[in-house]
This record gives C-alpha cells, structure tokens and sequence, in this order.
C-alpha cells in the first residue's frame, strides 16, 4: 500500500491565510493615515486661530499707540483687550519680545503665541508700532491670557527707553 500525501486543500487555506494577512496589513495603513490627517488638520486649526488671536490682539497694541499719538501727549491712553484662556482647548503662552539683529541692536518687537499641549505650534506677529512694547531693562513681557490694559506711559527711568514712552500690559506705569 502506498501513501500519497494530500494536498488538495492546503491552496485553499494558504491563499485565506495569505489574504487575511494582506488585509490586516492594509486596515493598519489606512488607520494610521487617518490618524495621521487628523493631527495636521488639528495642528493647522490651532495654528490659525493663534494668529487669528495674536492678530487682534497685535491691532490692539496698534490702536492703543495710534490713540495716544491723538491725544499729544496730553493723557496716557488706554485699551482694555482680552485674549481667551485657551484655543480649542489647548493652553497657550504669550510673550512679546523685542527682535534682534546680530549686533544687539533692539528693533521691531514680535508677539510670540506658543501653544503649551499637543500640538506644539509656535506663531509669531510683528507688532510694528513706534513706542516701545518692552521696558528698556527687560528681556521681554510675558502675558496670561483674560483681561489685559493695554496702556501708554510717559515717564523716565531705567524702565523707559530714550523718547520716554512705553506701552505696558500688566498693572501700572513704571
């Protein structure tokens, strides 16, 4: 008696094995894909509503300095402005730094918005007003988010760069 050896279902099985593993392979991609996608288009709404934020509140700045170009120097100006507490759910930081160039010179300040969970997106606005953002013994201003004055001040000191104004955001002139 001799023996043969069946083979007659193993293409059967081979070829379900074989597709079952392909498909597995190809619902993986896709759901990282789709993963994928959905952080850039995260990642984009909250970088667009930071410059939406940084945007009005950089016209504030603007009108506040435009207001008391106004008034001659006859009174200080103010403007109240209040920037959300966070954007979509996501905490964010807010700082104005003067920009540098190589040899130290302080030109043009920049509104940095920076959100503090995921995602990480950093936006930055150039202010582009004349008076000062930045006390002239200072680095930059850090800001919390609500109710900000935003207000023009006339004074001398080490706080006041060379024409005597400076625009402040927190509490009272220098």
């Amino acid at each position: 008696m001799s023996r043969h050896s069946d083979t007659r279902a193993v293409s059967v099985t081979v070829s379900y094995a074989i597709t079952l593993g392909i498909t597995a392979i190809l619902i993986s991609l896709l759901l990282l894909s789709a993963g994928n996608l959905l952080e850039d288009q995260r990642q984009q709404a909250t970088r667009a509503q930071l410059q939406n934020v940084g945007g009005q509140f950089a016209q504030e700045i603007h009108y506040v300095d435009e207001l008391d170009d106004g008034l001659n120097g006859s009174a200080n100006a103010t403007v109240s402005a209040t920037l959300p507490g966070d954007i979509s759910g996501i905490p964010y930081s807010v700082e104005i730094k003067p920009y540098q160039i190589s040899d130290g010179t302080r030109t043009e300040a920049m509104l940095y918005l920076n959100s503090t969970g995921s995602p990480d997106v950093d936006v930055r606005i150039p202010l582009g007003n004349e008076t000062a953002v930045v006390p002239a013994d200072e680095e930059s201003v850090s800001l919390e988010t609500g109710r900000i004055d935003v207000r023009v001040c006339r004074g001398t000191g080490p706080a006041y760069p060379d024409d005597g104004q400076l625009i402040v955001f927190r509490g009272s002139c220098p």
